[in-house]
């Protein structure tokens, strides 16, 4: 499922389980407000990423990111840009998915207090970093 302004992909295993999805809206530049002399970086938000536990460190959550922003970064950009600036937020103590958004070249650029607000178990929240990188996706 996509627009150009967001896109929303899943895999699934052969007995059609799903192993994972991706989800991502396309911040700047905006199509309509795109200038036709400007070619910025497009920036695209991470709204969710999840893969299976037992199909994680196989590629899939990269390829899975790729697929979902490449219709985005075609919409906002002219020509064959492949570079574009990754930003989301990740639970503090999240190690494995910091560890993933790293080895796409992403970094922490900040910390948002008691971003996750927890509906059960008592509620309260719990912290968020902010990251966000440019990433250059190869063919």
């Amino acid at each position: 499922m996509s627009s150009s302004t967001s896109a929303c992909l899943a895999s699934f295993d052969a007995h059609g389980t799903t192993t994972g999805f991706a989800a991502v809206q396309l911040i700047a530049p905006l199509p309509s407000l795109s200038s036709p002399r400007a070619d910025p970086i497009p920036e695209i938000y991470i709204l969710a990423l999840s893969v299976s536990r037992a199909s994680r460190r196989k590629g899939l959550g990269a390829t899975l990111l790729r697929q979902a922003t490449a219709g985005l970064v075609r919409a906002a950009s002219s020509g064959n840009r492949k570079k574009v600036k990754l930003s989301l937020h990740v639970e503090v103590g999240n190690e494995d998915a910091l560890a993933f958004y790293r080895k796409l070249g992403l970094d922490i650029a900040g910390t948002r207090p008691r971003f996750y607000r927890r509906l059960r178990n008592g509620g309260g929240a719990s912290d968020a970093y902010e990251v966000s990188g440019i990433v250059e996706w190869v063919s």
